[in-house]
């Protein structure tokens, strides 16, 4: 219906009331380097396998679809949400609340991209791939 969605709203909402304090630029620049650090923390977790400590999988076959479902669902969640963090930062630096906008607004500015809708793609699959290896960590967690 070409509104915006509700998670952009917000994280608009939150960028104008900390550019509007005192010091917000450096809050702003500060929130968009925990978003974008907690993206890094998942990439690094797809690739260095460290999710598999928490779960009890299976042999063979199974446990190879778990674990490549899981790095692929890792870096593409990293990979969206430090596009969001850095979107954050680019708001505080511009004094441009509406620049942040949430995980939405950071899978748009990956469209944006060149090549951004393979790119876009790519992370959308990863994403799905992340749902089923969460459907996976359920049924085999550590307990």
């Amino acid at each position: 219906m070409g509104r915006q969605s509700q998670s952009s709203e917000s994280s608009q909402s939150f960028s104008a009331q900390l550019l509007a304090a005192p010091a917000g630029v450096a809050l702003l620049v500060l929130v968009g380097l925990i978003v974008a650090g907690v993206g890094v923390a998942f990439i690094v977790r797809g690739i260095t396998r460290a999710f598999t400590k928490h779960l009890s999988l299976p042999g063979g076959t199974t446990k190879r679809g778990i674990v490549a479902f899981g790095i692929a669902g890792y870096i593409a969640k990293g990979i969206a949400v430090t596009v969001t963090g850095i979107l954050f930062v680019v708001a505080a630096v511009t004094h441009d609340p509406e620049t942040a906008g949430g995980l939405d607004g950071g899978l748009r500015a990956l469209a944006g991209l060149p090549y951004g809708a393979i790119i876009l793609w790519t992370v959308g699959l990863g994403l799905v791939l992340y749902g089923l290896f969460c459907f996976a960590r359920a049924r085999y967690a550590r307990m």
